[in-house]
């Protein structure tokens, strides 16, 4: 997807239409693709892989929009649709950033440097089509050269990932938190360092663009999980749209994704496996204990085993989370012993 930029806005094409973000404003509009004739000065910053939405402190943050600047190919989990990693992000704001995403090869001059320009519909498919053919090698090379051990592997690699990021989030926002009665100019800095850190350190944000990864084998014919939806609110303003291309909105999950392609005497198949993490009640393990007034328990995870052979799927899914009473946990040991909050 092409990201251009003007004075006012940040704007997004995709096929026939293009996504429109104020810069000052924060306010979303949709538009034809090829509505350019109320701006002179824009101009094409690069590629992205989607938007993952907005974010703003009131009093703390203005509103920042991040996007996707790297995501890498997982495998397929529900056929034909291929799951993505994201490895970084980028932040836009009412200033210039430095994006560093991936440049566009239609408006990048031969020495490397980025050139204004008016797009036209003509042009809007071919990112479409390279993207869909690197997807195509990635499934029939990368996949199937994976081996079947790394599926062993897998558990203790859902643990570290999924407590990582919430380690980086808890410490984090504790320490911004009491920053912005010292020392209010650094502020902004610190919380979009800590962005990153938190997409680009924690390796557990998943997503695909045609498929709901949200949702299990079974229920995909739902709307999407809102337990496991990482990303609803800050793509709120972009859903309250209503526009049919359901492109703009891209849910993101917390947690593991791995796909093994497998070979058992003569018999060829795919075994996936994923972890969703649920976004209610969630924290540090050890310090968010228990379950809150809703049901919600700490560290719920839900994890999904599919089996693909031929033309069938077969699904087993497992949930796991803190006991579900009011409980509390002093310290990292179980001496003393956990505190029952109530009776």
């Amino acid at each position: 997807m092409e990201v251009f930029q003007t004075e006012s806005y940040y704007i997004f094409l995709r096929k026939e239409k293009s996504l429109w973000w104020n810069r000052f404003t924060s306010e979303f509009q949709i538009k034809c693709g090829w509505d350019f004739s109320s701006v002179n000065d824009i101009e094409c910053v690069g590629l992205t892989y989607g938007i993952v939405g907005t974010i703003a402190l009131p009093g703390v943050l203005e509103p920042h929009l991040i996007i996707i600047k790297e995501a890498v190919p997982v495998g397929v989990l529900y056929a034909p649709h291929l799951v993505y990693k994201i490895k970084s992000i980028c932040i836009l704001g009412a200033e210039d950033p430095d994006t560093g995403l991936m440049a566009c090869p239609k408006h990048v001059s031969v020495t490397g440097i980025k050139t204004t320009c008016n797009a036209n519909v003509e042009n809007l498919s071919s990112h479409t089509a390279s993207f869909s053919a690197r997807s195509r090698l990635f499934e029939s090379s990368a996949l199937v050269n994976k081996t079947w051990g790394a599926v062993k592997n897998a558990g203790s690699t859902i643990k570290n990932t999924t407590e990582k990021a919430a380690a980086i989030a808890s410490n984090q926002v504790k320490s911004t938190v009491s920053m912005v009665v010292k020392d209010p100019v650094r502020v902004e800095k610190r919380v979009l360092d800590e962005l990153h850190r938190i997409f680009d350190d924690s390796d557990s944000f998943y997503y695909s663009l045609d498929c709901d990864i949200t949702n299990n084998l079974q229920r995909r014919s739902e709307a999407p999980d809102d337990r496991f939806y990482w990303n609803r609110n800050m793509l709120k303003d972009i859903i309250k749209l209503n526009d049919s291309d359901e492109n703009w909105v891209l849910p993101i999950i917390q947690g593991f994704v791995q796909v093994e392609q497998c070979v058992i005497g003569n018999e060829c198949f795919t075994l996936a496996l994923v972890s969703r993490r649920s976004r209610y009640r969630a924290g540090t393990r050890y310090k968010r204990r228990g379950c809150d007034e809703d049901g919600n328990c700490a560290n719920y995870v839900e994890t999904e085993q599919v089996l693909s052979l031929r033309q069938h799927q077969i699904s087993f899914t497992q949930v796991r989370g803190s006991v579900p009473i009011y409980w509390s946990q002093p310290g990292y040991k179980y001496r003393p012993p956990p505190r029952l909050d109530r009776d």
